[in-house]
């Protein structure tokens, strides 16, 4: 009896170890043994066992499969304030401009390099787009003033003055000739770039108005997106409201699709997609962030499908199925996201954050190994005559005759030490270099340049008492220039935010920071006597 007991327990592991003649052999009762499948049925059984799969399995399974894939790379730069809007220009090279605390920045479309700033802004900037044939820039602000900029020189050709309010919302018209703005007095204004005129006013919105799009469909419509939770649509032909929307929270941001019958607005927790068509129909809700979702844009990010992409301040972007409007995949950002933009052929995406660190996403090109997240490398700026413009002089030619032409060799120029040193990393002395050469545009290109590296605080903060003597010294001297005294100061609150407390008490430090105060007091009184001048001025040209 032992040993029928003990064959028929092994019968059991075996059967239960999927040994199937064991179990029989034994003869195990605990589960019947399972059928033989029929040779010529055998090619159908992974069939049958696929379709007996979870409904939820089969259907991301199919997401899985309509997934674009995120063949990007990315690079990173940081940004002297919160990064607030990024646009592209819709001409090759496709450059892009960054607006981000008080000053505008333009970047490569093909290198991701800083070409230019603009910087002509009392207060933080806002909203900075490109018109279509990428010569002009136009911006809001802080100071309720949309400016209009030449994208090469940087000259300033316009500035708009209509709103009471700040202004976030500033974008060019198809037709070139037209700026549509936006501002928190609830206006949306129309203005003639050629004559610097206000052309249409539009009135409907009852709270801040933070984002506009043009419609692919017709120039003549545009949608902007306000606080009051309401979406409208306007024609500026016939000067009134077509259809308005409500979406359920503060508008944030707003996109057309490619074809124009649908909008997509985001705001809140949710992104909302309507049909307009109609009267403006709501096609479908999605909650697609835990935080306030704070831009939205349409890409064809696989073929020409294009997909619906959202950044929130839970610091996620996310790729929605057009089809199933469902996430497709999510990607994690250090920091919360304010901005989002990408090319127009969705191959460089944008985000920036509150933090003003910039991410550009590139996409890989074949033969490109994915990399991790790199700061933007910097180059020093050649200027004509260096030697990088000229070949190397070539070794006397074999066989030449004595009447042949020489060519002499161009002199060869070198580059400045501060750019030397900055190739090196050695930006400690970089900053000393620059000082030396006593020009303040010398000084805010190595100052802007650390700071796009992201090493200015840390700089100051290893300066030497030595070099803070120095700073200070250039701020006071450079004080009461107009061009130059916005950078300075700039300068001095970095300094004073990273200084450590032990140089408080050098008798050097002690004395360039008395120097600089009563340049200051002397300067403030100037201003003082200027506004009373000025005011009188204009009383006299009143009269």
């Amino acid at each position: 009896m032992p040993n029928t007991m003990h064959h028929r327990r092994h019968a059991c592991r075996s059967r239960r170890q999927g040994t199937a003649a064991a179990a029989t052999a034994a003869g195990c009762c605990c589960r019947r043994p399972t059928a033989a499948v029929p040779t010529a049925f055998k090619h159908l059984q992974p069939a049958r066992q696929q379709h007996q799969q979870p409904r939820s399995t089969m259907l991301a399974l199919q997401q899985q499969e309509r997934a674009p894939d995120w063949p990007f790379r990315q690079q990173a730069a940081q940004l002297l304030g919160a990064a607030t809007s990024i646009d592209f220009c819709p001409t090759a090279p496709h450059d892009y401009c960054v607006s981000a605390g008080t000053r505008m920045h333009v970047f490569d479309g093909a290198t991701s390099a800083a070409k230019r700033q603009f910087t002509r802004f009392k207060d933080k900037a806002y909203g900075g787009s490109f018109r279509r044939d990428g010569r002009l820039i136009a911006a809001g602000g802080e100071a309720s003033v949309v400016q209009v900029f030449d994208a090469g020189s940087r000259t300033l050709l316009r500035q708009f003055k209509g709103h009471k309010a700040p202004v976030h919302v500033a974008r060019f018209a198809a037709d070139n000739l037209h700026v549509l703005t936006g501002g928190d007095d609830g206006l949306v204004l129309m203005w003639d770039v050629t004559s610097g005129q206000q052309v249409s006013t539009f009135r409907g919105h009852t709270d801040y108005v933070r984002s506009a799009a043009s419609s692919p469909a017709s120039a003549d419509l545009w949608a902007t997106g306000g606080y009051d939770h309401i979406c409208k649509l306007w024609d500026t032909r016939q000067l009134r409201c077509l259809a308005s929307v409500d979406h359920g929270a503060p508008i944030e941001s707003v996109a057309f699709f490619p074809s124009g019958s649908l909008l997509v607005t985001a705001g809140g927790t949710d992104i909302c997609i309507w049909s307009m068509l109609g009267s403006g129909q709501l096609v479908q809700r999605i909650t697609a962030h835990q935080k306030t979702a704070t831009s939205v844009l349409v890409a064809p990010l696989a073929g020409a499908e294009p997909h619906v992409l959202s950044a929130g301040l839970d610091g996620h972007i996310k790729v929605i199925d057009p089809e199933s409007y469902r996430p497709l995949t999510i990607h994690k950002y250090p920091a919360p996201i304010l901005s989002l933009a990408a090319s127009p052929a969705a191959d460089v995406v944008a985000a920036g954050m509150a933090d003003g660190t910039l991410s550009v996403q590139r996409r890989k090109t074949q033969g490109t190994a994915a990399t991790e997240p790199t700061r933007l490398r910097w180059r020093p700026q050649r200027v004509a005559g260096a030697r990088a413009h000229y070949a190397a002089p070539k070794r006397a030619i074999i066989g030449a005759q004595e009447a042949d032409a020489t060519v002499a060799a161009q002199p060869q120029v070198g580059v400045p030490q501060h750019e030397e040193l900055l190739l090196k990393f050695r930006f400690t002395e970089a900053l000393e270099a620059a000082l030396n050469t006593q020009r303040w545009e010398v000084v805010d290109r190595v100052v802007q340049t650390l700071a796009l590296h992201g090493a200015l605080e840390a700089t100051l903060a290893a300066a030497p008492p030595e070099l803070v003597a120095e700073v200070l010294q250039h701020v006071r001297r450079q004080l009461g220039m107009p061009g130059a005294a916005r950078y300075a100061l700039g300068l001095a609150d970095v300094l004073f935010n990273s200084c450590p407390p032990a140089l408080a008490g050098e008798q050097t430090t002690l004395e360039r920071l008395q120097q600089l105060r009563s340049a200051v007091a002397e300067e403030l009184r100037t201003q003082e006597q200027l506004m009373v001048v000025a005011g009188m001025v204009a009383a006299v040209q009143q009269a």
